[in-house]
């Protein structure tokens, strides 16, 4: 309960930045949660607890990373999005412990559908909506062969998404694309980041998740500060979406 209660305060708090009232619940919540957690991963997994440790687990993720802008230090500059990945992975780590303790629960069942799915996802056919991410031509870019199955992997991973936005889960991208992918991001390789940009954009389309508003329109506008002036014409299409939900909203 302390963690859905931090989680919705600091949501709150991305429309009433300056309310100190909201700020302090947020904290004491959510800090009461992680501390509730970290003892009950020491005890270890039990089929009593295993289903709290992981709800738990997942709030904490979903915090840390979407209210990333207000637990980091403001030191003026753009922060890869690169958080979303390893909050997102440890999280994974968590449930499949969790699968294992608790293998012929309710639970497990429920949580071995995220393998389902990912396997889903990455096996269907899809058109190549966004193969325009592969074909723009960076003499500056990477050519090695694991580069380029990163980048083709990654970009089948929004076409999948993008045939399905009704009942896409878009986060499962996080958990689904390559660690080289994720190398080449954390790298400011323009192309991976061209490619997080337009995940964000799917983000912003599909359905919509309370807990996630502000947040893609604050990663576009990282991705689009970061990437170098010759890439800017690729986001044409990501920057009129974003434009047009605004105007819309």
């Amino acid at each position: 309960m302390d963690a859905l209660l931090g989680f919705s305060a600091f949501h709150l708090r991305r429309h009433h930045k300056h309310d100190e009232a909201l700020r302090d619940a947020s904290h004491r919540f959510m800090a009461r949660a992680i501390r509730r957690h970290r003892e009950q991963l020491r005890a270890g997994f039990n089929d009593t607890n295993a289903a709290s440790i992981v709800a738990t687990c997942a709030l904490v993720t979903f915090h840390s990373s979407v209210n990333h802008s207000l637990l980091s230090p403001d030191d003026g500059g753009h922060r890869l999005p690169v958080h979303w990945f390893r909050s997102f992975h440890m999280t994974m780590q968590v449930i499949r412990m969790a699968r294992f303790i608790s293998s012929d629960s309710d639970l497990c069942r429920r949580l071995a559908g995220i393998d389902r799915l990912q396997h889903e996802i990455m096996e269907r056919e899809v058109g190549g909506k966004f193969n325009f991410l592969l074909e723009y031509i960076d003499p500056l870019g990477p050519s090695d062969e694991e580069s380029l199955l990163a980048y083709g992997q990654t970009v089948a991973l929004l076409s999948s998404f993008y045939c399905n936005l009704e009942h896409a889960t878009p986060l499962l991208f996080f958990i689904t694309v390559s660690p080289r992918y994720v190398d080449l991001l954390a790298a400011k390789d323009p192309r991976a980041l061209a490619i997080l940009g337009y995940f964000f954009m799917l983000v912003k389309k599909s359905r919509q998740f309370w807990w996630l508003d502000g947040a893609p329109e604050s990663e576009f506008a990282t991705v689009m500060a970061l990437l170098p002036h010759r890439w800017r014409q690729v986001m044409d299409w990501a920057v009129l979406e974003f434009a047009q939900q605004e105007s819309s909203a």
